[in-house]
C-alpha cells in the first residue's frame, strides 16, 4: 500500500510503524509529535492501515487529552481486522 511508504516521513507519522500480528501487511501508527495550533489544546492521533483481500482498513484516532496509546489502538485495529 503506498500510504504505509510515507508514514515514516516527518510530517506524517514520523515511524515505520508496529505490525498488526496476523494482518500480513498491517501497521499502527503512533504520530510522535502532536497537533498544535494556538488557542486549541494538542491534538494527539494514530493511524491504522492494513489489508485484507481487496478490502482496505483505515482508522484515525485523535485524542486530545493525552498521548495516544499504541496499546489500545492496536487491540482497536486486531477488533476491527476480525470483522473483515
Amino acid at each position: 500500500m503506498d500510504q504505509q511508504g510515507y508514514m515514516g516521513m516527518e510530517e506524517h507519522a514520523g515511524n515505520s510503524g508496529e505490525p498488526i500480528p496476523g494482518s500480513g501487511n498491517g501497521r499502527v501508527y503512533v504520530y510522535d509529535k502532536p497537533i498544535r495550533h494556538a488557542g486549541y489544546e494538542p491534538l494527539y492521533q494514530a493511524r491504522v492501515i492494513a489489508q485484507r483481500g481487496d478490502v482496505v482498513m483505515e482508522i484515525w484516532y485523535v485524542n486530545n487529552t493525552r498521548k495516544v496509546s499504541a496499546k489500545a489502538v492496536m487491540s482497536l485495529a486486531k477488533q476491527q481486522l476480525e470483522r473483515l
